[in-house]
């Protein structure tokens, strides 16, 4: 399991984010072809660093992992809600999907961030998210 499908199943079993999205958390790299129904919780790949540009052992997954993760719904305090409920994963390490974790921090994005996947002239709330994931592994 890699590191975004581990990420989307450990967010799937927290009640508190499962019970808003159902099972609508999405990793795109692109906004075509989402399930749009809301809300929902989608997050695109912003970089990685491996562990050999950090003179450590190399593993199989990059070191650090971040993400852009946006938060949309219908309704404000919604969004805000879910984009809440991600926030409680900040400072995370242990088990994480298949394998386990470093670290995870989670922040707002800048305030000059522009959201994939609202369109300027619809009524869609989106709260947006900064995610980086450290020091992922799974068993050998």
């Amino acid at each position: 399991m890699s590191l975004p499908e581990s990420f989307r199943a450990f967010c799937l079993s927290r009640p508190a984010i499962a019970d808003l999205v159902e099972d609508r958390i999405h990793q795109a790299r692109a906004v075509g072809g989402l399930e749009i129904r809301f809300p929902f919780v989608v997050f695109f790949r912003r970089g990685q660093q491996h562990e050999s540009e950090l003179d450590q052992a190399e593993g199989e997954e990059p070191f650090r992992q971040s993400f852009d993760v946006e938060c949309a719904s219908l309704d404000l305090g919604q969004s805000q809600d879910l984009a809440d409920a991600l926030k409680t994963l900040h400072n995370y390490e242990g088990p994480l999907g298949a394998g386990t974790v470093q670290a995870i921090f989670i922040e707002d994005q800048d305030d000059d961030y522009q959201p994939r996947i609202a369109a300027e002239d619809a009524a869609v709330h989106v709260a947006t998210l900064q995610v980086e994931i450290i020091g992922y592994s799974q068993p050998e």
